[in-house]
């Protein structure tokens, strides 16, 4: 899945107001999950998986670029 594919008009909110990392990842995974569906059928990834998804990629290296934006 591409970047582009990710990032629809409906999961960018140049309006939360998260007050800390934790929120913010929690605010995405919930933008995230609600459009993911596996590409072989089931179910779509929960809101917890995806948080779950992000919180490892955070660890690895962090995503913030600086000023708020990640």
């Amino acid at each position: 899945m591409r970047l582009a594919e990710l990032l629809t008009v409906d999961r960018v909110d140049t309006r939360l107001a998260a007050h800390d990392k934790n929120e913010a990842l929690r605010a995405m995974a919930r933008m995230l999950a609600s459009g993911l569906y596996p590409s072989a059928g089931g179910d779509a990834p929960s809101v917890d998986d995806v948080e779950r998804v992000l919180r490892e990629r955070e660890a690895v290296a962090s995503t913030g670029v600086g000023d708020g934006v990640a």
